[in-house]
């Protein structure tokens, strides 16, 4: 495969990425409707996606990270709620929230990331934690957009990173020697 440099790589790059968004913001609001419209949310997922990597192999560990952020943030979101009205309690929903983090959620998400996030697909944390900010930035409301938002924006870098290593090849990490002055 080709090699070049990383200033080459990054201009060949920033040159491919910017129409590949610019179809991103026209193709989105075609297929998800007004009511369910987070097009922000793509621009979460995207960087995300490039700075853990963007390798192609690597999509469905993105994508099932993903699912798991949407399972850990309506835990958080809903748990209270759930917990509150179980239990008949009169303390204040924010508090009721809180113990329901503290209590609950948090031996569990560190049991995931502890154990089953290092032997499973679930291991992009940081896919993960992008997934409960929207979630969390949208109340938990229109999650087929976020969703859409979310996978879209991944293939954006995706296919951003597999065309740009096309055109130019893989950028070499290897600095030149530098002159002596």
């Amino acid at each position: 495969m080709k090699e070049c440099t990383m200033k080459t790589w990054m201009t060949a790059l920033s040159l491919i990425f910017c129409p590949l968004t610019f179809l991103y913001l026209v193709i989105y609001p075609l297929i998800i409707p007004e009511s369910q419209n987070v097009i922000w949310a793509g621009f979460v997922s995207m960087p995300i996606y490039f700075i853990v990597g963007a390798k192609k192999e690597d999509f469905h560990r993105f994508f099932y990270s993903m699912l798991a952020g949407f399972f850990w943030a309506y835990l958080f979101l809903r748990g209270g709620g759930w917990v509150s009205g179980l239990l008949g309690w009169s303390v204040s929903p924010s508090m009721t929230s809180n113990l329901w983090i503290f209590v609950i959620c948090a031996p569990f998400l560190l049991l995931h990331l502890v154990w089953v996030a290092n032997s499973s697909w679930l291991n992009v944390c940081p896919m993960m934690f992008g997934t409960v900010a929207t979630t969390f930035g949208t109340g938990g409301q229109r999650p087929f957009g976020l969703a859409t938002a979310l996978v879209m924006g991944m293939l954006v870098a995706l296919v951003t990173v597999e065309i740009t290593n096309v055109v130019v090849g893989k950028p070499t990490l290897a600095q030149p020697a530098q002159k002596k002055v």
